[in-house]
Order: C-alpha cells, then structure tokens, then sequence
C-alpha cells in the first residue's frame, strides 16, 4: 500500500508493531519539534538481478497524518510535486482502477 495518492502526499504503512502511542510511532508524528528531518526515497523492487535496487530520491516530507494501529498507515506531504513519471510509476495500483 506504499506510493504516490497525489503528487505532493505519499501514504506509507510501518512495520507491524509500530503504534501511533510508541516510541517510533511519537517520533514519526512529532519529527518536526525534534528537529528530525525525514527524507523519502523509493524504489519499484528490493533487488534486480540479485543485487539490491537503487533508490530515487523524491525530497522532504512532513507529517500529515495517520490511521490504524500496527501497522499504521501514514501519509506523508512532500513541500513540492514529483515528476508526472514517478507519480505514475509510485502510485499504488488500486489508483489506476478507480
């Protein structure tokens, strides 16, 4: 359920035992007033031809908001759009059949 909903937010769900109420979860949400930039980078695959894949780098983002509870599914707004080609190319599938 990773990838693009429009080009300036990104929806992104953690690893299972990650709570809205956690250490990471706090972090996650309050980033900002601790002064922890968060950097999106993304990737289609984890390896191609056995080795791992490379990571394009999309900017910043800031935290917009979350749902759920392990995992959580949050979203975040990138300060400026990605190219039309990554949007397509990370955007979550079920976009493409609405």
């Amino acid at each position: 359920k990773d990838g693009f909903l429009t080009s300036t937010l990104f929806q992104w769900q953690s690893q299972n035992q990650t709570r809205p109420a956690g250490a990471d979860g706090q972090a996650i949400e309050h980033h900002e007033k601790g002064k922890i930039p968060v950097h999106l980078f993304v990737r289609k695959q984890s390896k191609i031809s056995n080795r791992s894949a490379p990571f394009t780098y999309c900017g910043d983002v800031l935290f917009r908001d979350w749902e759920r509870e392990g995992p959580i599914t949050v979203r975040w707004e990138l300060p400026e759009a990605v190219p039309e080609r990554l949007y397509a190319e990370f955007s979550p599938q079920d976009r493409h059949q609405a």
